[in-house]
């Protein structure tokens, strides 16, 4: 019991380096980025101790703690930023990325209403009178019906 106790007393590179390993697998385990960043700290800690190892335990800890938050910030907003770039692919929302693209009128527009060839299926729509082959833009998406404006050939 004493050997566990001069371990937190007195820790060296290796504790943090499997603490490292440890709070990292935790982060495979678990939702989030919240583990992988304090694994990361640990790990600047270990490389630390290991060039400077008669740093007491306080500078140890205080190490983590500002490498850990560090990172945790750094990790953050980067992620939100790799998010904003990448955009919305509309995952499981058609009707949304057929917004702004321009498709065949499967069936012509006749009181408004008709059909566009959207991949290999067909989509209701709405929109001014088209005749079958002609180009329309798709404008917005409202449930299952597209609403579109004829293109100029």
């Amino acid at each position: 019991m004493n050997d566990f106790l001069s371990v937190l007393n007195d820790p060296n590179h290796w504790h943090w380096f499997v603490l490292a390993i440890i709070l990292i697998t935790i982060e495979v385990v678990a939702p989030g980025s919240f583990f992988l960043w304090m694994g990361v700290g640990a790990a600047v800690t270990g490389l630390v101790v290991l060039l400077s190892p008669e740093l007491g335990f306080t500078w140890q800890l205080l190490i983590f703690c500002v490498a850990a938050l560090v990172g945790l910030i750094a990790g953050r907003h980067f992620f939100r930023k790799t998010a904003e770039n990448e955009g919305s692919f509309g995952l499981n929302e058609r009707g949304a990325q057929m917004v702004g693209k321009t498709f065949i009128v499967a069936e012509a527009f006749v009181g408004g209403r008709g059909k566009i060839k959207v991949g290999d299926s067909l989509w209701i729509a709405s929109g001014p009178d088209a005749e079958q082959g002609d180009s329309v833009k798709v404008l917005a998406v409202n449930g299952v019906m597209a609403e579109v404006e004829k293109v100029d050939p």
